[in-house]
């Protein structure tokens, strides 16, 4: 046991003036790429950006690139693809149809501009090809309320892969094609 004590306390005695060093930064920056050595110099922080945060490297201009090509085609089918409906009398009118045991089932959905037409609407759906109930047509009336938007469920007895649907407000016609699902 007095050699392990005679050992630490010549373990104290040392300073660091007594320790040798054998890392040496400059020489390790020297052999260093110089990307290594600019993360070392003291060169202004950049600001942060949003923009140049999105755009500082390839994958990420790519994918912002990609990101802005889809919303534009997103805004570009929503306001210049034509609607599958009709305007009469002011209300803005479209159809959707399924076909299901020789009988076509279809919702019209309205929505209305100030000042609308309000009242019994007549609606005709004549099939385009051929099918169940081919050459014949069938009639409904929808009443059309005060109400900014509003749906409107029936069937009808034909089966066609194309419906022909004309609506009738007083003296205001429109008609338009309508694919079943």
């Amino acid at each position: 046991m007095n050699g392990e004590e005679t050992r630490n306390a010549d373990e104290a005695k040392i300073t660091e003036k007594d320790v040798l060093f054998y890392y040496n930064r400059e020489a390790r920056l020297a052999k260093a790429s110089p990307r290594v050595r600019a993360l070392y110099e003291d060169a202004p922080k950049k600001r942060f950006g949003l923009f140049s945060s999105l755009t500082d490297s390839k994958p990420k201009a790519a994918l912002l690139g990609a990101i802005l090509v889809i919303c534009l085609v997103i805004l570009f089918l929503t306001y210049v693809a034509p609607d599958a409906g009709a305007s009469i009398a002011g209300n803005k009118v479209s159809v959707r149809a399924m076909r299901f045991n020789g009988a076509s089932f279809m919702v019209l959905t309205k929505v209305a501009a100030r000042g609308a037409y309000t009242g019994v609407v007549t609606v005709t759906v004549s099939p385009l090809s051929g099918g169940a109930g081919a050459g014949r047509s069938f009639t409904h009336s929808v009443v059309f309320t005060e109400a900014k938007s509003e749906e409107a469920r029936w069937s009808a007895p034909l089966e066609s892969e194309e419906l022909l649907i004309s609506l009738a407000a007083g003296a205001d016609v429109g008609s338009f094609r309508v694919k079943t699902d």
